[in-house]
């Protein structure tokens, strides 16, 4: 991975938003972590980041909704989602709203090979 990215990360579990600040953290990148759609948007509008990281399902919103508001707010933004959401139907409505990249949890290694990967 290539220097210092913002990433935000957003994810319904407080264990997958901490796991994940930790892991990027130790990285190098500096990392902000949402719960809910509300929030994400809210952070999302403080400014521009390197990568959102989504998951597929919140209680107030559908992952696909909040990329489509992260790319309305920043054009140039690289969105993965990483979800347990299994399924062909999952994996294209993700891309069709504008995310570059789909990895299924629990998979590490291709997480971090799709960070590295969207942040060249």
């Amino acid at each position: 991975m290539k220097g210092r990215a913002r990433i935000l990360v957003v994810d319904d579990s407080e264990d997958n938003c901490t796991m994940m600040a930790m892991l990027l953290g130790h990285l190098g990148h500096t990392v902000e972590t949402a719960r809910t759609v509300t929030e994400a948007v809210k952070l999302t509008g403080s400014g521009p980041r390197d990568l959102y990281i989504i998951d597929s399902y919140f209680t107030d919103a559908r992952g696909t909704e909040l990329c489509r508001k992260i790319r309305a707010l920043d054009p140039a933004a690289s969105v993965l989602f990483y979800s347990t959401a299994y399924g062909n139907a999952d994996l294209e409505a993700a891309l069709q709203s504008g995310a570059r990249a789909f990895v299924l949890k629990p998979d590490i290694d291709e997480l971090l090979r799709t960070i590295a990967r969207l942040l060249d």
